[in-house]
């Protein structure tokens, strides 16, 4: 995964972890699970750095991005407008995972729900997944990683911990069928899940 230019709004050292080798393996593996034509809800963007390789590399339709503080916004514009991106379909939002509601996803009609490097900084990582679950529409595809259980802990603000056994229990909660659970890097797993046809909200 080719290195955005750098924008004003992100650190030196917030630039540099995103091109660790961890990272971008993490990066290309979100890359290769989402297909042409996706429309992408992204919760909690952070600093805009995934934000900009979606935008440059997946081919995606239209990409939705939230978080919680105007700062992490304003960081991701800088970074679109530095990149040459800020051409391509987007819409940025404060909004926090816990005030999802049916109607902002209905009115951005996502296929993908992302919540990258999110969970695990959440005190609440159980209702938030069950927020998402219970906001999109059937078939609506989740995808969300968290640090593999004895990496990680105790850094970065990570409050949450999570084994397999919990994942599932997470999902099953949330509503959502798992497809896959995926190691990244020996450090995260990636998990995707569908809300299924017979559940929660009619399909359009």
């Amino acid at each position: 995964v080719p290195p955005l230019k750098r924008w004003e709004g992100i650190s030196e050292k917030s630039y540099a972890t995103y091109q660790a080798d961890g990272n971008v393996v993490r990066m290309k593996r979100v890359l290769d699970l989402l297909g042409p034509g996706e429309r992408v809800l992204d919760i909690g963007i952070g600093f805009g750095y995934v934000s900009g390789v979606l935008l440059r590399d997946a081919s995606i339709a239209y990409y939705c991005g939230t978080d919680i503080k105007e700062l992490f916004l304003d960081a991701t514009r800088s970074m679109l407008a530095a990149n040459g991106l800020d051409h391509l379909p987007h819409h940025l939002e404060i909004l926090s995972v816990y005030d999802l509601t049916p109607e902002f996803v209905e009115r951005h009609d996502p296929s993908v729900v992302l919540l990258l490097e999110l969970l695990e900084h959440l005190d609440d990582p159980v209702g938030a997944l069950s927020k998402v679950g219970a906001s999109v529409r059937p078939g609506t595809r989740v995808l969300f990683t968290v640090p593999i259980l004895g990496r990680l802990e105790g850094v970065w603000g990570h409050r949450s911990l999570f084994d397999i056994w919990r994942l599932q229990d997470m999902c099953e909660r949330a509503g959502l069928i798992i497809e896959r659970v995926n190691p990244v890097h020996n450090v995260w797993t990636i998990v995707v899940a569908r809300r299924p046809p017979s559940s929660g909200r009619e399909g359009r």
